[in-house]
């Protein structure tokens, strides 16, 4: 699948803590999935064990310093 472009309104609009969510389990599909107690059929891989929590928040960061924030 096509990336998501980080810099568009949808991403913009999300918090910190729905990237960081995003992230952990796998973007918007994986974390909905996981709130639900689903199994996630997301393209984009959870994050959560390749990357610490700090290298995740880090990662928050340099999405918002791509969009200026």
């Amino acid at each position: 699948p096509k990336p998501a472009d980080l810099t568009a309104a949808v991403t913009g609009d999300a918090t910190d803590g729905d990237l960081f969510g995003f992230l952990t389990r796998g973007g918007r599909q994986g974390l909905a999935a996981f709130q639900r107690d689903r199994e996630t059929t997301s393209p984009m891989p959870p994050f959560r064990n390749l990357l610490s929590e700090e290298e995740r928040w880090q990662v928050v960061s340099y999405v918002r310093s791509l969009q200026g924030r």
